[in-house]
């Protein structure tokens, strides 16, 4: 990708734009949604939920994350072959299965801090 690309996406991202990165082919070969926190809106959450597979992804400041008591991914309690399977893009966390408790429980304290 060239200087110029990377630049102009970067431009877009810091004026509020959604920008599509695509993930290498030797990765999971996706196009992801991208749009700055700031900018965020229910529209954009809508558009990535209706057109990006509707996995929403976040940051957040380190003192929030503490505030919440909230881990940082590789700290909750994931079997490997979950982990492979999740990085492989097989979704791994039905709702009524055991393996969705860490999100569930996520979930529940971001709503009970106020973030939900």
């Amino acid at each position: 990708m060239s200087d110029e690309l990377i630049e102009r996406a970067l431009q877009d991202i810091r004026k509020g734009k959604m920008v599509l990165i695509f993930d290498s082919d030797d990765r999971e070969r996706e196009t992801d949604m991208t749009v700055a926190s700031q900018f965020v809106t229910p529209a954009s959450i809508r558009e990535m939920r209706k057109n990006a597979g509707g996995l929403i992804c976040t940051t957040a400041h380190h003192d929030i994350c503490q505030k919440l008591d909230l881990p940082f991914l590789g700290e909750l309690p994931l079997a490997l072959d979950v982990r492979v399977a999740g990085d492989a893009g097989t979704p791994v966390a039905a709702t009524d299965s055991p393996l969705a408790a860490p999100y569930l429980s996520l979930a529940d304290r971001l709503i009970a801090g106020g973030m939900g």
